[in-house]
């Protein structure tokens, strides 16, 4: 599913001429984000003008969806900035019509396409764009073809080891088997969270409050910025916008462009996870959220003749900025590194670890960078849901050892899953002594019936 980055060779020479840690490990995807927040820049200017380009490259800057993924060992803030640089090559390549840049282009996309699957997504909102507007065009036709069967070529290359080893191919089977079945609700909340607070300390009452006094704030400051100049002037500009949503043809490209940006990558894994199989996690689709910023951006920049963007950007930092704050007070993350102290300070010698679900080791892995002890481990997939294959793989596990640790992260239908089967006695043959809380992780210590 990422084999780019989970294959760490990009991480690997970043932390060679420093220490193993977190801090090496983290600051390459922070390096990843903030070369995003320039690229954004780029794109807006490109597409339509500076005034976008700066305003969307600032909700990137304070967009704490962003930013948190910008703060993970993982693949997300490459996505967006390669996600970013397809997109101005794509754009680059139209206008300059130079084969260099459609080789770019196409060098680009194969960065994309091995960093994360659902850049594919973002090759569909090419296509579209190019069939839309230059189908006919012939001179930039075979450029285009070359890049395209220059990606090809890149993915079929390397699927080949895959097919040959007899492994996943697509990475959307079993692999992705903790991924629940998205409601419009999920889908609502994913593009909420691309900009706005979540509900991490405070409420969604208070969270409703403060967009209540974002929009008092923006209507109140529009009232007395037009109070003190001439009465009807606001009246003659608010005519000619609504008059005036009239594009050049450039812009109307941009436009459409960004359309399909805004509905691709969010749209298609969406009615693809209620149809078929699930494959829709919010994250995944952080390759969208510049689109919206994108969008966000071109109006408030098309309301600034009637409303200065002081005022609507001032209204926005009133909504987003207690989220900010929230997000770097609260405790968000899986906290692992407690979870791992934890266990190694109430362990003893013949004890045992249990992870469920342990998709593709992650959870091991998590745990493993922080435990400092010697304890035997094993790991129970989210594939397995029969009981009885669950109890096998348990007793094979705990064979021998009288008190068993069984740590579980994962979405809440699956943790549900595992828990109502070990808390049951009668099922798991074990006997809870007690469970621990942390965020995102629990952690339960049984002793053995046997």
């Amino acid at each position: 599913w990422e084999p780019f980055w989970s294959g760490c060779w990009p991480a690997h020479f970043w932390v060679l001429p420093f220490e193993m840690s977190e801090v090496s490990i983290r600051s390459l995807s922070v390096l990843f984000g903030v070369l995003s927040i320039g690229m954004m820049y780029l794109v807006g200017c490109q597409l339509f003008d500076e005034k976008v380009g700066l305003l969307s490259s600032l909700f990137m800057a304070v967009s704490e969806f962003q930013i948190q993924y910008s703060q993970e060992a993982r693949f997300y803030s490459l996505l967006v900035l390669l996600s970013l640089a397809s997109i101005y090559c794509y754009v680059q390549s139209l206008r300059t019509r130079r084969t260099q840049i459609w080789v770019v282009s196409g060098l680009v996309n194969i960065l994309l396409f091995y960093t994360h699957t659902y850049g594919v997504f973002i090759f569909a909102v090419e296509y579209i764009h190019y069939l839309f507007y230059w189908k006919n065009d012939k001179s930039t036709l075979v450029q285009w073809g070359m890049s395209q069967g220059l990606l090809v070529l890149a993915v079929v290359g390397g699927f080949i080891p895959l097919m040959l080893g007899d492994r996943n191919v697509t990475g959307l089977g079993g692999g992705l088997a903790w991924i629940t079945v998205p409601s419009f609700k999920d889908l609502f909340l994913t593009i909420y969270g691309y900009l706005f607070p979540q509900n991490y300390r405070h409420s969604w009452l208070f969270i409703g409050v403060s967009f209540a006094a974002g929009a008092l704030f923006f209507i109140l400051a529009a009232f007395l910025y037009h109070f003190r100049r001439r009465e009807n002037q606001w009246r003659t500009e608010l005519k000619g916008l609504f008059r005036n949503v009239q594009f050049h043809s450039s812009l109307s490209s941009g436009m459409v462009l960004l359309a399909a940006w805004v509905v691709f990558p969010v749209l298609l894994p969406f009615i693809y996870s209620n149809l078929f199989s699930p494959i829709f996690v919010d994250r995944y689709t952080i390759c969208a959220a510049p689109a919206f910023y994108l969008l966000f951006a071109n109006i408030i920049s098309r309301i600034s003749r009637v409303v200065p963007i002081y005022v609507s950007l001032g209204a926005l930092m009133i909504v987003i900025m207690p989220g900010l704050q929230d997000y770097y007070v609260a405790d968000i993350n899986e906290q692992w590194r407690e979870v791992a102290a934890y266990v190694q300070e109430n362990s003893q010698s013949n004890d045992v670890i249990v992870f469920t679900p342990n998709d593709s080791g992650y959870q091991n892995r998590s745990f493993a960078w922080y435990y400092q002890g010697a304890l035997p481990s094993c790991g129970i997939s989210s594939n397995v849901k029969d009981e009885q294959a669950v109890g096998e793989i348990l007793s094979n596990c705990i064979l021998a050892h009288d008190r068993i640790w069984v740590i579980m992260r994962g979405p809440s239908d699956v943790i549900n899953r595992f828990s109502s089967y070990f808390l049951d006695s009668g099922k798991a043959g074990m006997r809870l002594v007690y469970e621990q809380q942390f965020v995102k992780v629990s952690i339960y210590l049984f002793e053995s019936s046997k």
